[in-house]
């Protein structure tokens, strides 16, 4: 983990390392970085970004919720699934939060 879940020390070091290591005269580009995106200020915008795979959970089970739900209303019906084009495009709806929560964790994590 290259920036230990946000550690503002480790960040602040990891960056101070890649910006010397692009350039061997980057103080200024350092001080320019530490005064525009430095989180040690920001210790709540770290604790949420770590709460984000318990927010894509969340997602989840919503989106499975939502889905048990369409399918009970279809079986209800007695119309197969296959009959209708229209439910299939309804479950591709339904889900888009879940997608759209992964590749949103999997961006937080990137950062980690």
């Amino acid at each position: 983990i290259p920036s230990k879940m946000l550690d503002p020390v480790t960040t602040e070091g990891l960056m101070n390392h890649t910006m010397f290591a692009l350039d061997h005269e980057s103080e200024g580009n350092y001080t320019l970085w530490k005064n525009e995106a430095s989180l040690e200020d920001y210790d709540g915008l770290r604790w949420l970004s770590l709460s984000g795979p318990v927010w894509c959970l969340g997602t989840w089970c919503v989106t499975a919720y939502h889905t048990w739900m369409h399918l009970k209303v279809i079986s209800s019906t007695g119309r197969m699934f296959s009959d209708c084009s229209q439910r299939r495009r309804t479950l591709f709806v339904l889900a888009l939060p879940m997608v759209y929560g992964i590749m949103a964790l999997k961006s937080v994590q990137r950062t980690w």
